[in-house]
C-alpha cells in the first residue's frame, strides 16, 4: 500500500494537475519564446532538446535528464536554457529526487525571471516542497513568493487554494479562511472559487465542533 501511495503521489505531481488543483503549462507561450532567438543557435543544442523532449514524453526521465544536462553544458546561455532547467527539474521529481528538482527549478526563477517558464517553475517548487519533501513551511514561503511576483497569473487562484489546504492541515483555520476568501474575491470565475466556498463551510463546521467540546 505504501508503494502504491508513493507511486500515485509521484504521478499526481508530474501529470495530475487537475488532482492537485493545477493547470498544465501553456506550451504555446513557451514555444513562442523559443522562436525569439534563432540567430546563432547551437544546432547541437537543438538536437539535444528535441531528443530530450521525446524521452521526457515517453517517461524516460533518467535519459531525458542526462540530455538536458548536456544541453546546458553545450550551450548554457541558449534560448533553450530555461526549458532545460525546467524539464530537468520535472525529471528529477519523476525520479523521486525532489531536492535536486527544486534546485533546478529555482535556477529558472533566479536566472531567467522573464522566461515563460519562471512562473510554472516557481509553482512546481512549491508543490514539491509540499507534496514531495513534505516541508510545509517552505511550501508556504514559495507560494507567497509566487503571489507576490505573479499576482494575476493563471495559476494564482490554484495557489491560493493550495495555501488554504496547507493552513487547514496545520489547523491554522483563520489563515486558511483568509486564503479562500482572497481567492473568491480576486478570482470569482475560477473553478477553485466554488471549491473554496465548500472548504470555508467545512472549516466553519470544524471550528463549531471544536467549541462544543
Amino acid at each position: 500500500m505504501k508503494n502504491y501511495e508513493a507511486a500515485r503521489r509521484t504521478y499526481a505531481l508530474l501529470v495530475g494537475y487537475e488532482e492537485l488543483g493545477l493547470k498544465p503549462p501553456e506550451e504555446k507561450g513557451k514555444e513562442e519564446e523559443e522562436k525569439k532567438s534563432k540567430k546563432g543557435r547551437n544546432p547541437i543544442a537543438t538536437e539535444y532538446k528535441e531528443i530530450a523532449n521525446n524521452l521526457f514524453v515517453q517517461g524516460n526521465y533518467k535519459a531525458a535528464a542526462e540530455l538536458y544536462q548536456r544541453l546546458l553544458l553545450e550551450s548554457p546561455d541558449d534560448v533553450y536554457a530555461p526549458l532545460s532547467y525546467y524539464y530537468l527539474g520535472i525529471c528529477y521529481a519523476g525520479l523521486g529526487n525532489y531536492q535536486k528538482s527544486v534546485e533546478s527549478l529555482r535556477k529558472v526563477v533566479d536566472k531567467f525571471p522573464q522566461s515563460q517558464y519562471a512562473p510554472d517553475a516557481l509553482e512546481r517548487i512549491g508543490i514539491y516542497y509540499w507534496q514531495g519533501l513534505e516541508d510545509l513551511g517552505k511550501a508556504v514561503i514559495t507560494f507567497r513568493e509566487f503571489l507576490e511576483k505573479y499576482p494575476n497569473n493563471r495559476l494564482a487562484p490554484y495557489i491560493l487554494y493550495d495555501l488554504g489546504l496547507i493552513f487547514t492541515k496545520l489547523e491554522s483555520y483563520k489563515q486558511a479562511k483568509q486564503e479562500y476568501l482572497t481567492l473568491i474575491r480576486n478570482f470569482p470565475e475560477s473553478p477553485r472559487a466554488k471549491q473554496a466556498r465548500e472548504r470555508l463551510k467545512e472549516i466553519t463546521q470544524k471550528q463549531k465542533k471544536g467549541r462544543e467540546k
